[in-house]
């Protein structure tokens, strides 16, 4: 039997059963359909994490220290007895400068967010639909957090090591937390309230994702503390 014989038989059958081709047919077009709708999807959603990713900084090491050794004190208190390594390691990495270009303790928090009428306590976000108001995000940082997450400062100032030495109840917001409280107001020289403490904002960030990149995204809806 020759191609031109084989091809004969198939048309043949596919017109002499059209129901059954027709479902066929069918049946292969939604399978390569499903197929790649999944991997066009699956490649939106690594861009867009690869994207993120790389807006936060891609030269940035965070290197974390847990301590696991407890003993009881004269108390009867169990506390940790693990050593605190992170003088060392910060000092280390700090004579390390022509290397590394920014050095920072970086903590978080929660703490419900007061400016005026608004109240992070208040907000609501709607995952499905990426809509409504998201609780911003509270680090701790030193004077040196920006270089190490690819901040730049867009109005005011940005965290002093007088800032972190002092204790200074001051804040630098993300574009985003900035947006959130203050719309279209300059926050610069005005005061938030953090679980009822108030906080002096000396500067905000700008945005490091822009449209439709920055909607529901948490890396702009920040507020650093020292």
């Amino acid at each position: 039997m020759n191609i031109r014989q084989a091809v004969k038989m198939a048309w043949k059958s596919i017109v002499g059963k059209k129901g059954r081709s027709a479902l066929t047919m069918l049946g292969v077009i939604i399978g390569i359909a499903a197929v790649m709708t999944i991997v066009a999807t699956m490649n939106g959603y690594t861009a867009k994490t690869m994207e993120q990713y790389s807006a936060m900084g891609s030269n940035k090491i965070n290197v974390e220290i847990y301590s696991y050794m407890y003993v009881e004190d004269a108390n009867g208190n169990w506390v940790s007895a693990g050593k605190d390594y992170f003088p060392d390691l910060y000092d280390f990495c700090k004579s390390l400068t022509k290397y590394v270009v920014g050095v920072t303790p970086q903590g978080r928090c929660s703490a419900t967010v007061v400016y005026g009428t608004k109240n992070s306590d208040n907000f609501q976000w709607d995952w499905e639909t990426q809509s409504g108001q998201r609780r911003p995000e509270i680090y701790y940082g030193s004077d040196q957090y920006s270089a190490c997450s690819n901040l730049t400062v867009m109005k005011g100032r940005d965290l002093s090591e007088l800032d972190v030495s002092r204790y200074n109840q001051v804040c630098v917001m993300g574009s985003q937390a900035a947006e959130t409280f203050f719309g279209t107001a300059d926050p610069v020289g005005k005061k938030i309230q953090l679980n009822g403490q108030s906080f002096d904002v000396v500067g905000v960030y700008a945005p490091r994702l822009t449209g439709t990149d920055a909607q529901g995204s948490f890396i702009d809806n920040i507020i650093i503390l020292p």
